[in-house]
């Protein structure tokens, strides 16, 4: 049955489809370890002390940090659940919630341990109980492993079992360098610095592991401040780790822009379509050089690089280069300066139809909300002068479903993610030569008795494209016409007018039919 409406600070997708209670009330000042190792599904678990009345969030976890040892359900094994937490100093009773992620539903083992050793929770695991330090502390000894504060997310910096302590210094206008670095730390470190109050908190500046300035790999993050401002510094595990360390604060009385790294990017700050940010750069060699993943054939090098951070928020973004003295490239990433995941690219794009190509670039993506999009500026081979300019150009708006398809803009491009969607079970799997996925964006068109041409030009991945015909809208559908690959690739862009945006024209598909006069067709983005 449905389990109450929950609020998203202990709950992963804000509610629970399904779910079972348990009680308990354990030792005081004990560790206590509940897991869902050996259960077949994906499952959550959130925990809360009080009342039924008045829940308040302990801690929750969604997947292990590690995989469970293998059992009967080992597909499983990552997406068990665990958390551990140090129950309260005096007699306590324990809320526990197992629910399925998602909706997700099935067998389940819940398993409850209690360590015999005593344990006491840092009191710095809040945000608004924040250590002060400043340049004046000698190295500080802290510790993780008994932490259940929350979770954050910075810069690609994210708790994962919340196992997470704050500190808090006073900027001085300078410089500042905060830092695990250190032989003693015995975990992989991750941290971020943020602005604001604890009620409404902006990220500033992150790191996760550092091997340039750190052999170990141990987080350091640099940071300008501002006068009399108070910035709140947040120490996690990398892939949910958590153990002891030594943190080290020092000052410059100057504040040089370290910006334009990986770890401490200029932020877009673009969330509305009357915003605009435009900002003039020059390209030098990036001591914080960063490994790049390959994104396509971009061949960027972390040498030459400087870095930008957007939060995602349901818009497309539309970056572009134009003006700059060097031949450029942009690629935008997802997921973590420590993991990132090629999003799309650009090196050249046409200034307009059938003229020469240019040498600034031009990308535009799909933003989901709340996600972090780290923008990789840089060239092969040149150094000087560029101009970055971002706008938001409308909104993501696309369907997993056919009775909420769309109709795209006509004799233009429509943007989409299917990261973006869930998974669909479509009871018309076959058309022509492709068997139809889960997740597709469905789009609807009505006919006018003119041909009609339709193509993926510009996707960043292995697209196919379906069209039905409507018999009764979505109850009854035929297979009309269907395409894997173009067959002429170098012809993708007689319709598209960014043809480069990810330079994969061989993985693009394309359709053209006939479009009776007042009858709707259903078209299908697939990968």
């Amino acid at each position: 049955e449905a389990a109450v409406i929950l609020s998203p600070d202990c709950l992963f997708d804000g509610s629970a489809k399904k779910g079972l209670w348990y009680r308990i009330q354990p030792q005081p000042n004990r560790e206590l370890i509940i897991q869902t190792c050996g259960s077949c599904f994906d499952t959550a678990i959130s925990i809360y002390s009080a009342s039924c009345s008045s829940l308040e969030c302990i801690i929750s976890n969604d997947d292990v940090s590690e995989d469970c040892a293998a059992d009967t359900c080992e597909d499983f094994s990552s997406l068990a659940s665990r958390v551990s937490f140090c129950t309260s100093s005096s007699p306590t009773e324990y809320l526990i919630l197992l629910n399925g992620f998602s909706g997700s539903s099935g067998d389940f083992t819940l398993t409850i341990n209690q360590n015999t050793g005593s344990c006491t929770a840092p009191a710095n695991q809040e945000c608004s109980t924040a250590v002060e330090i400043s340049s004046q502390t000698p190295p500080t000894t802290f510790s993780t492993d008994f932490a259940s504060g929350g979770t954050m997310e910075c810069g690609g910096v994210e708790e994962i079992d919340q196992h997470s302590i704050w500190y808090r210094v006073r900027g001085t206008g300078g410089s500042f360098s905060v830092s695990t670095c250190n032989p003693a730390t015995t975990f992989s470190t991750a941290l971020a610095v943020f602005e604001g109050t604890c009620a409404s908190l902006s990220c500033h500046a992150s790191s996760e592991e550092d091997f340039i300035s750190c052999p170990q790999g141990f987080g350091t993050v640099e940071f300008c401040t501002e006068d009399n401002t108070d910035y709140y510094i947040f120490i996690t595990g990398i892939f949910g780790e958590s153990g002891s360390g030594i943190i080290t604060v020092t000052e410059s009385p100057t504040c040089e822009d370290n910006l334009k790294t990986c770890s401490n990017p200029i932020i877009i700050d673009v969330k509305e379509e009357s915003d605009f940010f435009a900002t003039p750069g020059t390209l030098e060699e990036n001591l914080d050089a960063l490994q790049i993943p390959v994104c396509d054939l971009s061949g960027l090098e972390g040498e030459y690089v400087d870095w930008y951070m957007w939060r995602g928020n349901g818009n497309i973004l539309l970056l572009d280069t134009e003006g700059s003295d060097i031949d450029t490239i942009v690629s935008v990433f997802s997921g973590s300066c420590f993991d990132l995941q090629c999003v799309i690219w650009n090196n050249n794009h046409y200034c307009e139809p059938n003229e020469d190509i240019c040498t600034s670039s031009r990308v535009s993506f799909c933003g989901a909300q709340g996600v972090d999009y780290f923008i990789a500026v840089g060239s092969v081979e040149d150094t000087g002068f560029y101009s970055l300019t971002a706008e938001l150009n409308g909104a993501c708006i696309q369907s997993g479903t056919c009775t909420g398809a769309i109709t795209p803009v006509q004799s233009g491009t429509t943007y989409g993610d299917l990261n973006l969607l869930e998974p669909l079970f479509v009871e018309l799997d076959v058309c022509g030569s492709i068997f139809v996925e889960e997740k597709n964006a469905w789009f609807v068109y009505r006919g006018n008795d003119r041909q009609v041409h339709v193509d993926t030009c510009g996707s960043c991945f292995d697209t196919y494209l379906v069209v039905f015909e409507s018999i009764d809208q979505c109850d009854e559908l035929r297979c009309l016409a269907s395409n894997d690959n173009y067959e002429q690739p170098e012809q993708c862009g007689d319709y598209e007018f960014n043809i480069d945006t990810c330079e994969s024209e061989f993985q693009s598909s394309t359709v053209s039919f006939c479009g009776g006069d007042d009858i709707t067709y259903y078209l299908l983005v697939g990968g």
